[in-house]
Parts: structure tokens; C-alpha cells; sequence
């Protein structure tokens, strides 16, 4: 028997094993043997443990086991209080994801029967509905992890001016990311999906999978390019296949499981601020307001880390099912205990820089809720109003002030807009007045009335008669014309 790992890295992974995936001691044993293994840090150093530390462990840290928690006085008292609770984000959350929902959030670990058993005596109605949906199968191959990547637009929130897309692994079903912003039809966001995607495995698949459309593209080239440059072999090859007509099928299964669950609940929550009036999602100024406190406050949020991930929970049990059966998660960092194996190709940082350059550059505006000056003052209104926690029960009311404070600063801008331009025409009407005092002063003195001129009449070459007062007459006269004209009236007059 070897000695433990140090703390610093046992215990999170206990917590880890314990709470999100609720293995048992034999199970979190065997899962951690495994991770001490792929660890390069730990080689040679003889590291081990097994099912009494781990059950030692447990305890020194406060996490109780199923049973033991069962046999504590008082243990489910509150688990009522925490479904009542849930409900209004998870309607339709049946007793397994209220398991999974109940361990991760509140560490309370009850056996699946039980808290069935409870549900049909407070919610027996829920209960029934659940038994009326039914999946439809079928059979999807696939050779190991992370050889596709497999992803779509979802377009079913564009009322509301919010836009998701999402991408899995259909051979662990481990959803790789479900993101939501203003857009989904922007080739340089939905690289960067894939992009940050592969930071965050070190790795890329072998193949992506997509529906045709245009900004699907990015992906496409970006995933190309990376893959010939790490295998000459594949230059002028295209590492991704489009599908048509939903048949890009293990991407329409999530976002089905999507709606008919996490999607219920946020859409009565996106619905209730229309019916209390106080938003008009077809008004762009409430979307401005909306959108910069919402996708990355609260959606962003609930998608990854506030509901019953589907990473982290088993699906349901099927007997005629290909692919592994399994936590995804585990799946994913351990495909050789259900005999599988990683495809997953390393990428170095350095070329995942460059294609980011090329294909998603960060400075696009794209990757700007709004403009960066409303988004700064929607920013220090919320500050002003202490940042107070954004959830299912507060963003309405956060949502109302917000809107009270920008509009009082809309009416401060018009009564400031009105005060500068009444100041600038005063402005105006002083200097044109000016102007004209000026110009009386400087006006030239009139001319003398000069007899000679009055009523003459005089002769051009042709002995054609013109008034002197004639503007034409003036025009047509050359210089010397003039000059002529001068001296030949003062030899009459002499």
C-alpha cells in the first residue's frame, strides 16, 4: 500500500467524486488510482490509496455518505424547502436531476426511490406527466472520445433578443460548451466558442459536425487548418462534415433535452418581466438594458454551473445502447474503463494564437454585449445599486432600477441637451447682433449727388445711347475703353 497523495490535491478531487458525480467510497477509490496514474507529477513517487482512506478521509472532511446521512436526524427535513425552491428555475426536473440538483448545490446525497417516493405525495400531478414523455431511440456510432465534435445554433429565444449554440461529444454526450449572447450567426463568436474550447483541453477532435450554414464556416477552416498543420498528411483535406435537415442528430437530441428542461423554467422567468410591464422585448433601448445584465449575469450562468449539468449525471440505463453507459465526465477522462479510447489531438498555445488572430480576433465587436459607453454606465448604476446578487428572485427588481436610473439620466441629457442649445442660439443672436452694430459703423459714407452724372446719356462706338447708371454698360468697357471714355467727356467739358 502506497502513501497518499498530498492534501492539496486529494482532498478537492474527494469533494470532487463525492458531490458532483456521488460515487461511493469504492467507486471515488477506483476513479482516484486512476487520476494518481495519468498524473506525470506523481510518477515514481509511489502514490496510492484505497476504500478505507478514502472513507476516513470523508469523514475528517464532513461529507456523509447516503446511508449515513439517512440515519442523521433531520437530514432531509429541509429537502421539501429546497424542491419548492427549485421549482421555479426547474419545473419539469424529475427525481433524477433533482438527485443530481439536491448533491451538487447542497450536498445532500438521498437515494433517487426515496425522493421519487416524496415527490408523489407533494407533487403527484408532475409526478404523472413525467411517465407521458417518451424517447424516441436510435443508434449512433461513434470510435472514442473526442474523435467529433458536434454542433448547432438554437434560435427559439430570438424573441427575446438571446441566442444560444452549443456543441457535444456524442460518444461521452458531455455537452463541450452551451453558450448564449446577442447573435449565434457571427463566424468570428462561434469560432471563438470552439477556440476557447480547445484551450481548455489542450486538444482538438478529429472531426467536427455542423448544419450547412454560413457561420458554421469559421469553424470549418479554422479546424481544417489546424489539423493539416499538425499532419501534413491531411493538406487539402476538410476535417469537418456538414449535415442538412436535422440530421446532425446527437446536437438535436441535446437541444431537445435542453428544452424540455432547463429551457421551461428560464422562459417563464424571460416571460414574467413582459407580463409584470416592465419590459417590451420589441423595444431595442429594454434589450440594450436587458441584454448586458442578462446572458452573462444569469443565463451564462445557469447554463453551466446552476442546473443539474447533463455532464455530470448518468443517463438513463438502456440495454440495446452502442456507446458507453456512463457519468460523461468520467467517460471523457477515463474512455479505457469502458473500453474506449482518446482521439483527442494535442495543439500547441502558439497555433491556437495565431487561428485566433486569423479567425476569431477578440477586438471584433462581436464580443461586445453593447457599446462599451452604455455598457459602462449600466455597469456603474449596478455598482451604485451595491451589486446585489443576480437570480431567478431579483433580476426583475434589479432590471427595474437599473431602467428607473437610465431613464432619469435620459431626461437629465434632454433637459441638459435643451439648457446647451438655448445657451449656444443666445450665443448666436449676440454674435449676429454684433455683427450688424458692426457693420452700421463701418458701413462706407454715402456718395455726394454729382449733377454731371444725373440723367447723361452717353455714346458708345456704334453711337448707340446708354445710361451711364447701366451695370452693362460699366461691364462691357474695357480699361482703356474706360480711359477713352474719360478723356474724351473732359474735352467736352473743357
Amino acid at each position: 500500500m502506497g502513501k497518499q497523495p498530498p492534501d492539496e490535491w486529494l482532498h478537492p478531487k474527494v469533494h470532487e467524486y463525492h458531490c458532483k458525480f456521488g460515487h461511493n467510497d469504492v467507486k471515488m477509490a477506483e476513479a482516484i488510482k486512476l487520476d494518481i496514474a495519468k498524473n506525470p507529477a506523481f510518477e515514481g513517487k509511489g502514490y496510492s490509496t484505497s476504500k478505507s482512506s478514502i472513507f476516513r478521509l470523508r469523514g475528517k472532511l464532513g461529507l456523509l455518505g447516503t446511508r449515513q446521512q439517512k440515519k442523521t436526524p433531520g437530514a432531509y427535513d429541509n429537502v421539501v424547502v429546497l424542491i419548492r425552491n427549485l421549482r421555479p428555475a426547474y419545473p419539469t426536473a424529475g427525481a433524477r436531476s433533482l438527485v443530481v440538483k439536491l448533491r451538487w448545490e447542497h450536498g445532500i446525497k438521498i437515494p433517487e426511490a426515496d425522493l421519487l417516493a416524496l415527490l408523489r405525495e407533494i407533487e403527484p400531478a408532475e409526478v404523472a406527466r413525467q411517465y407521458g414523455a417518451r424517447f424516441k431511440r436510435s443508434r449512433f456510432y461513434s470510435a472514442g472520445v473526442m474523435e467529433i465534435w458536434s454542433f448547432d445554433q438554437h434560435d427559439k429565444w430570438k424573441y427575446y433578443g438571446l441566442f444560444l449554440h452549443l456543441c457535444v461529444d456524442p460518444y461521452t454526450g458531455r455537452l463541450v460548451w452551451n453558450q448564449i449572447w446577442w447573435t449565434n450567426r457571427n463566424t468570428a463568436l462561434v469560432t471563438g466558442y470552439y477556440l476557447k474550447a480547445a484551450r481548455q483541453q489542450k486538444a482538438v477532435p478529429l472531426l467536427t459536425f455542423s448544419d450547412t450554414g454560413r457561420e458554421n464556416n469559421g469553424i470549418a477552416k479554422c479546424h481544417s487548418t489546424i489539423r493539416q498543420r499538425l499532419d501534413v498528411s491531411l493538406q487539402g483535406t476538410i476535417q469537418h462534415k456538414w449535415f442538412y435537415d436535422k440530421m446532425n442528430i446527437k446536437s438535436e437530441i441535446s437541444w431537445a433535452r435542453f428544452r424540455r428542461g432547463f429551457a421551461v423554467g428560464f422562459e417563464q422567468l424571460l416571460n414574467d418581466g413582459e407580463v409584470r410591464g416592465l419590459i417590451d422585448y420589441g423595444r431595442k433601448d429594454a434589450l440594450d438594458t436587458f441584454v448586458p445584465l442578462n446572458p452573462p449575469a444569469l443565463a451564462t450562468h445557469s447554463l453551466s454551473d446552476r442546473i443539474p449539468f447533463p455532464n455530470a449525471s448518468i443517463r438513463r440505463s438502456y440495454k440495446h445502447k452502442i456507446l458507453p453507459h456512463g457519468i460523461p465526465d468520467e467517460i471523457h477522462n477515463n474512455p479505457e474503463k469502458w473500453g474506449g479510447q482518446n482521439f483527442s489531438v494535442p495543439v500547441p498555445n502558439a497555433l491556437l494564437d495565431e487561428m485566433e488572430a486569423l479567425w476569431s480576433p477578440p477586438d471584433s465587436p462581436v464580443f461586445e454585449l453593447t457599446s462599451p459607453s452604455f455598457n459602462a454606465r449600466v455597469q456603474q448604476l449596478y455598482t451604485e445599486l451595491g451589486r446585489p446578487v443576480i437570480s431567478y428572485d431579483t433580476i426583475w427588481n434589479i432590471f427595474a432600477q437599473l431602467q428607473d436610473r437610465l431613464e432619469q439620466d435620459m431626461q437629465q441629457e434632454e433637459r441638459e441637451q435643451v439648457a446647451t442649445e438655448f445657451v449656444n442660439l443666445e450665443a448666436n443672436f449676440e454674435q449676429d447682433l454684433h455683427l450688424v452694430q458692426d457693420a452700421e459703423v463701418n458701413r462706407d459714407p454715402e456718395e455726394p449727388d454729382n449733377p454731371f452724372f444725373d440723367d447723361r446719356l452717353f455714346t458708345d462706338d456704334e453711337n448707340d445711347e446708354l445710361d451711364a447708371n447701366d451695370k452693362e454698360y460699366e461691364v462691357v468697357l474695357s480699361e482703356d475703353e474706360e480711359e477713352d471714355e474719360v478723356e474724351g467727356l473732359l474735352t467736352q467739358v473743357e
